[in-house]
């Protein structure tokens, strides 16, 4: 314990705001820590269905964000991620009664992300500005960047006269084939998660029911918790 204590202090003294990043990707173990760490992160009540975290690795993507929020504010210039190769982007749900409580929700997933990546002797850096941008910048806000293509295909579905069900899962996983929930467009996603049994137990109903969901989009996830230690990528 004494040992664990002691990496611990070591990484938050460590820590510290980098502005310039090699072009090396980090691996695969690494971007499951720093996820972990995100996930064991304290929010107001519990909730975790109010934040969401995205991991954007993509280059194109990386691209088009900075190229999208670049000179956005003052003091941000051409490359405002510092070409960092992974961005990790938290999301959260606005709070009419305690406004602020989303952003300490967001800031203490940030810290861990950081505290873990200073433990495995990654940089990092916590930014502000990009996301104040990308809040004014309806292309980038309308699905995450990853999703426009998607969401672009469901337009031209949604206008056309076919009978259609939209079906929007989550990050897949195995898992049981019954353990899910749905919510239906307009209602947020009540999980970030969905398992692959599960998701094709669901198509399976609607192929062999028409009339099932017809001319409907359809989330199928798990209710997200952080006892279930998993989260959208």
């Amino acid at each position: 314990m004494v040992g664990e204590i002691m990496n611990i202090e070591n990484a938050i003294q460590k820590r510290y705001a980098c502005r310039s990043f090699l072009t090396e990707q980090i691996t695969e173990e690494q971007r499951e820590l720093l996820i972990k760490a995100a996930q064991a992160a304290p929010v107001a009540m519990g909730d975790y269905s109010t934040v969401k975290l995205t991991v954007v690795q993509n280059q194109h993507l990386r691209n088009m964000i900075e190229q999208k929020t670049a000179h956005g504010m003052p003091m941000m210039g051409e490359h405002p991620t510092y070409q960092a190769p992974t961005l990790f982007i938290i999301s959260v749900k606005e709070n009419a009664q305690f406004p602020v409580i989303p952003y300490c929700n967001a800031s203490c997933m940030a810290e861990n992300i950081m505290i873990q990546a200073a433990a495995l002797e990654l940089a990092s850096v916590y930014i502000m500005a990009v996301p104040t941008v990308m809040q004014k910048k309806p292309e980038l806000l309308r699905n995450e960047p990853a999703q426009i293509p998607n969401r672009q295909a469901v337009d031209i579905v949604e206008a056309s006269n076919l009978n259609y069900t939209v079906l929007r899962p989550g990050y897949l996983k195995e898992g049981g084939e019954n353990d899910f929930i749905l919510s239906v467009k307009g209602e947020p996603a009540k999980g970030y998660v969905t398992t692959i049994p599960s998701l094709v137990k669901l198509a399976v109903q609607i192929i062999l029911d028409e009339s099932l969901y017809t001319r409907e989009s359809v989330s199928i996830t798990r209710r997200w918790t952080k006892e279930q230690g998993e989260i959208c990528e």
